[in-house]
């Protein structure tokens, strides 16, 4: 589970910092019309937003 939360989260933040990546934040802020959004118009994320939390659920034998 340890593995895949920091590969998740390492992509996330890969996406966060490409300018070129659609994200929901980036989507989300130019469709507000944010003023500042015309700087992440292509894309990317908001770097202080990348958390992953992993379960494993597994049936239990009785």
């Amino acid at each position: 589970a340890q593995a895949l939360a920091l590969h998740i989260t390492r992509t996330a933040h890969k996406y966060a910092r490409d300018p070129h990546q659609r994200t929901p934040w980036s989507v989300a802020s130019c469709e507000q019309g944010h003023s500042w959004a015309r700087f992440f118009a292509k894309g990317g994320g908001k770097m202080d937003d990348c958390t992953v939390i992993v379960a494993l659920v597994q049936e239990v034998e009785e």
